[in-house]
């Protein structure tokens, strides 16, 4: 049986872990980072039925969620469903699926950076990855559809091996900040500019927060 920590240890430098709590919008993120050219995507990682939702700034078009099946319905809540913007590729679970999913995309993607979600064991985020991204947030937020009360703060952690993102910034109404967030990340990863789309993307996202929040 392996173990979380074992699949992070053998996979090569060019899959960058999400680090994430509950509600920190990390699925976005993933989305928002693999949608640049530098970096690997495939269909089956949108977790969609819908077969416009392709490249991971597609939001569905047939269907009025990420996840838009009734069974997911059942399971998530038609709120929650309506409201992430959920993947397939994470390490939330070790099912020999999720493990041969990795395994081809180990063969598949030699050059292209990979990211992947996963929800942080604290001390288990340095040390496993020489490379790892963080979600923090530098002032509360409250989304809507979920509670009234906003998450407890998070700080980012200081260490070499870890890209701190402010989600507070990235995903922030006002362009300038978020464009500050956004520079940072580009810098970081050497990415080529997409500004318009993940603009587009983020401001559809809190567009849809808010609107599920009245469900």
């Amino acid at each position: 049986m392996y173990s979380r920590t074992d699949i992070l240890r053998a996979l090569p430098d060019n899959f960058i872990p999400i680090w994430y709590n509950f509600k920190f919008r990390g699925n976005a993120v993933q989305r928002i980072l693999s949608a640049h050219p530098e970096c690997a995507w495939e269909k089956d990682w949108c977790a969609s039925p819908d077969p416009s939702n392709v490249s991971p700034l597609d939001f569905p078009e047939t269907h009025d969620a990420f996840v838009g099946s009734e069974e997911n319905y059942n399971v998530l809540g038609r709120v929650e469903a309506h409201a992430w913007a959920h993947t397939s590729f994470d390490l939330h679970d070790l099912d020999r699926e999720k493990i041969k999913k990795f395994r081809q995309a180990v063969k598949t993607y030699k050059e292209k950076l990979v990211f992947f979600s996963l929800h942080p064991e604290r001390d288990s985020i340095v040390g496993n990855n020489k490379q790892n991204v963080f979600l923090y947030s530098s002032q509360p937020f409250t989304r809507n559809f979920k509670d009234k009360q906003a998450p407890k703060l998070v700080e980012p952690i200081d260490h070499s091996t870890v890209f701190n993102i402010d989600i507070a910034k990235l995903f922030s109404d006002d362009y300038r900040t978020f464009l500050q967030e956004y520079s940072q990340i580009v810098d970081h990863f050497k990415f080529t500019l997409r500004t318009n789309a993940v603009r587009a993307f983020i401001l559809r996202y809190l567009e849809r927060e808010r609107y599920v929040s009245t469900l």
